[in-house]
C-alpha cells in the first residue's frame, strides 16, 4: 500500500526547508554523515532508522507538539535516501511527510491499513523507483493483518521494497521492523520468520538487502547473533568496532550507556562507507526517546547474480 505519494521533488527542497528553522546541535559532527556530505558522491546510499515515539504518548515536556519540528530538522538535515521509522502515528507521518515530501511512504501500519503505528519505510521517490513492496505480520499467521505472534505484546510486522536506485541503476531490497519489547521468544521467532522471508526467495537471494529498524535486543542478543549467523552486518559496528558508549535509547535524556538496540544490517553486496548515532539536541531537548541511526552504504557492482547467502 502506498499513500501519501509525492514524486519529483529533489533535496534541494530539503535543504530549503532546513533552512528556515534553527538548527539542532549535532555533537557527532566528526562523521560527515551528519552535516549532509557523502563519503562517495553520486552513488553512496544514506540510510536512516528511527524510532519517533509515538505521538499520543503522555510525555509532557517531550510530548510530539513540543518536539515535532526537531523531529523534522533531523529527518532533512541528515538527508537520507531511506528511512525505517517506527512508533509513527497517522498525524506524525503526514506533518512529516509535508515537511519533506520527497519522500514516499511505503507499507501499512500495526494494526492494518492506518490503524495503529507504522514501521515501515520512507523512500526518496527522486532517487528510487518502487519495483515491489508488501508486508507481513511477525506471527504464526504473517498474512493477517493485526496478527501478534508467540509472547509478543502486541502487534509487530516487517515492510520491505524491492527497490531501483535511478542513480546507479542497480537493485536493492530493504527491510524496516520493530521487535517486540516484551517477548523473547517473539523476538528470536521474528528475525527467524524475517530472514526465512528473504532467503526463500530466490530474488531476494540475489539482490543486496538491507534490513533496519528498533530490534529491542542488545547487540549480545540471540537475535542479533541469529542474524549475523544469517550473513548481516552491522553497518555501525563495520565503522565503529570499538565504541563502547552507543547506548540509542536515551530515554529523553540523552543517556549513552545502555544497549544499542537500534540497527541498519546488511548482507554482501554493499561497501559500508561510513555509519553514526545522531546524537541530536537543542537546548537540552531531545527529538526522540531512541537516537536515530544513519549510516552510509553502496553497492557494489558484480558482473554476474551472486548467492548473497552461501
Amino acid at each position: 500500500m502506498r499513500t501519501l505519494r509525492t514524486l519529483c521533488v529533489g533535496l534541494a527542497l530539503c535543504a530549503a526547508f532546513a533552512a528556515c528553522h534553527s538548527a539542532p546541535q549535532m555533537p557527532d559532527a566528526d562523521s560527515g554523515l551528519l552535516d549532509g556530505t557523502s563519503s562517495s558522491a553520486g552513488s553512496s546510499i544514506r540510510v536512516l532508522t528511527f524510532n519517533i515515539r509515538y505521538g499520543t504518548a503522555e510525555d509532557g515536556s517531550n510530548s510530539w507538539p513540543h518536539r515535532r519540528n526537531l523531529v523534522a530538522d533531523v529527518l532533512l538535515q541528515t538527508a537520507p535516501h531511506i528511512v525505517s521509522i517506527q512508533e509513527a502515528l497517522v498525524f506524525q507521518l503526514s506533518f512529516l511527510l509535508e515537511r519533506a515530501p520527497h519522500f514516499e511512504k511505503i507499507g501499512q501500519h500495526r494494526e492494518g491499513g492506518e490503524r495503529g503505528e507504522f514501521c515501515g519505510l520512507l523512500v526518496d521517490a527522486s532517487r528510487f523507483r518502487v519495483l515491489g513492496e508488501g508486508e507481513f505480520w511477525l506471527s504464526d499467521t504473517p498474512r493477517e493483518p493485526g496478527s501478534i505472534g508467540w509472547d509478543a505484546a502486541c502487534p509487530r510486522m516487517c515492510v520491505w521494497a524491492h527497490l531501483m536506485d535511478r542513480v546507479t541503476g542497480r537493485d536493492l531490497v530493504v527491510h524496516s521492523t520493530h521487535l517486540d519489547h516484551r517477548g523473547a521468544r517473539a523476538r528470536r521467532e521474528s528475525v527467524a520468520l524475517i530472514v526465512h522471508h528473504i532467503v526463500d526467495d530466490r530474488m531476494r537471494r540475489t539482490v543486496p538487502t538491507l534490513l533496519a529498524g528498533d530490534f529491542n535486543a542488545g547487540e549480545s542478543s540471540e537475535p542479533v547473533a541469529f542474524l549475523e549467523k544469517a550473513g548481516f552486518s552491522d553497518t555501525y559496528r563495520v565503522v565503529q568496532p570499538d565504541v563502547a558508549r552507543s547506548g540509542t535509547f536515551n530515554a529523553f535524556r540523552g543517556r549513552d550507556d545502555g544497549d544499542k538496540i537500534d540497527y541498519i544490517f546488511c548482507t554482501r553486496g554493499f561497501r559500508v562507507l561510513d555509519a553514526s548515532i545522531v546524537r541530536t539536541e537543542l537546548d537540552g531537548r531531545y527529538p526522540s526517546d531512541h537516537f536515530p541511526v544513519l549510516a552510509e552504504v553502496e553497492i557494489l557492482p558484480v558482473e554476474r547474480t551472486p548467492d548473497l547467502f552461501e
